[in-house]
């Protein structure tokens, strides 16, 4: 015979384990005040909420938490399904947040240009150990600036999905001349158009 019971939603599951571990140590205790039809409707209460919460745990697993990055691709399809983008536009709409970001807390136009220069006379680096090294340097600048570089980084993902955000952005993109490094329309307008979003 099937056994048609839903499973408890996770909440109901944590709740059950709870009443489990209270009820249990109490158990021998309770069994010397009770009459033996109260220790039988005791015992059967028992057995009945371990048997949902084990049941519970092989039939509904925790859903696991999809990662930002994961999140980040499927926004990417609002924006760029009929009009792709690639890696060259990602680098320079990353460089450009970068140092937007470099701007907002303070540097300045002559210590950017210094940096700039010192990074270019070196050799390139390899692609996998620099992304490692500008998350962990992003992460160590939040925590020195008092910012949550998760929450930011949530806050702006929401905003990217809105749906008046996908329109301003998609209709921006719709009437760019070419690609190039700059962001929005051809690279002579820029400077009036504003930065583009992503």
């Amino acid at each position: 015979m099937t056994d048609h019971t839903p499973s408890p939603q996770p909440h109901v599951r944590g709740a059950l384990g709870d009443l489990l571990a209270t009820i249990q140590p109490l158990r021998k205790w309770l069994g010397t005040s009770l009459s033996y039809d109260e220790r039988l409707r005791l015992h059967d209460t028992i057995e009945m909420a371990r048997s949902v919460w084990e049941s519970s745990k092989a039939a509904a697993p925790e859903p696991e938490e999809r990662s930002y990055q994961d999140r980040v691709a499927d926004a990417h399809y609002a924006l760029f399904h009929d009009d792709p983008t690639d890696v060259a536009e990602r680098i320079a709409r990353f460089f450009e947040e970068a140092a937007e970001t470099c701007q907002a807390l303070g540097m300045t136009h002559d210590d950017a240009s210094k940096l700039l220069a010192y990074t270019f006379s070196r050799p390139a680096g390899e692609p996998s150990k620099e992304i490692g090294s500008a998350k962990l340097t992003l992460a160590s600048l939040c925590v020195l600036a008092g910012y949550d570089m998760d929450a930011c980084g949530e806050a702006d993902l929401e905003k990217l999905q809105r749906p008046e955000t996908i329109a301003r952005i998609r209709a921006k993109r719709a009437t760019r001349h070419g690609r190039g490094p700059l962001p929005g329309l051809d690279p002579n307008l820029a400077a009036t158009e504003g930065s583009a979003d992503v």
